[in-house]
């Protein structure tokens, strides 16, 4: 129904004064509801939109990425990194030899990041200068990057120092060379054959062509770290990885 002009009057009127009737409260409880949807309404369109636009941002965005790490097969061992970054490294190591443990669990993570950056070529080349887990370490790793590639026997080389027994602990059976194979990408029956202890003969002649090429570029002692063709020395290991770390990133 519609308002009279007196009605429309008196609403004017008693809006000024500020005086209610009967039913004003309702609908002034229909409109305040009714803001309040609306309100909310919009706050979630908001942040439904800054989420799509930050998702949307990240998914496009490539500057956090970390470049795939190249990985090669050299001669005797991996290489990560490539052939024309500004510094070459040569890593000669023992997987049998804590010192060279230490070595790798201090510079491994920087190595495999400035290689994946383009500031360092490394080139790891393990050898077996005692017998025991050195020599069947080694063993397995000639044999994963025969069967299954560099980058899996890359994995392989870090699962050697990772699990390197303790001085004086038992060497660990072939089933555990096999299994750790396996978790760094190889066939379980690509490799359990090779590495079993009847067969290491298989790679006897690369395990020995390693070590007479390490012994012919004057390597005597292990780790041994060539930077750009020369010896890189340090008070101790932790000093000697600190150093490189420091020296690739001022030349990288």
């Amino acid at each position: 129904m519609s308002s009279t002009p007196d009605e429309a009057s008196e609403r004017r009127a008693r809006a000024a004064a500020g005086v209610r009737r009967p039913g004003d409260d309702a609908q002034q409880e229909r409109l305040r509801r009714l803001l309040m949807g609306v309100g909310f309404v919009v706050v979630v369109g908001a942040i439904v939109a800054g989420v799509i636009i930050f998702q949307g941002g990240g998914s496009g965005s490539t500057a956090q990425r970390t470049p795939p790490l190249p990985v090669s097969a050299a001669s005797h061992g991996v290489t990560i990194g490539r052939a024309g970054a500004p510094v070459h490294v040569v890593v000669y190591e023992d997987f049998g030899d804590p010192v060279s443990r230490q070595l790798e669990e201090a510079s491994r993570d920087y190595l495999h990041a400035d290689a994946s950056a383009g500031r360092v070529y490394v080139d790891y080349r393990p050898v077996a200068s005692r017998n025991g887990y050195s020599r069947s370490a080694l063993n397995a790793f000639a044999t994963v990057l025969d069967v299954a590639g560099p980058r899996a026997a890359l994995r392989l080389h870090d699962l050697l120092f990772d699990h390197q027994p303790a001085a004086g602990a038992p060497v660990p059976g072939d089933d555990q060379f096999v299994a750790l194979a396996t978790k760094a990408g190889a066939r379980r029956a690509a490799v359990a054959g090779p590495i079993a202890s009847s067969a290491k003969q298989a790679k006897q002649q690369w395990v020995e062509s390693a070590d007479a090429a390490a012994r012919k570029a004057g390597i005597r002692g292990l780790p041994t770290v060539l930077l750009d063709g020369k010896r890189l020395t340090g008070t101790s290991v932790i000093g000697l990885a600190d150093r490189l770390e420091t020296i690739i990133a001022r030349k990288g």
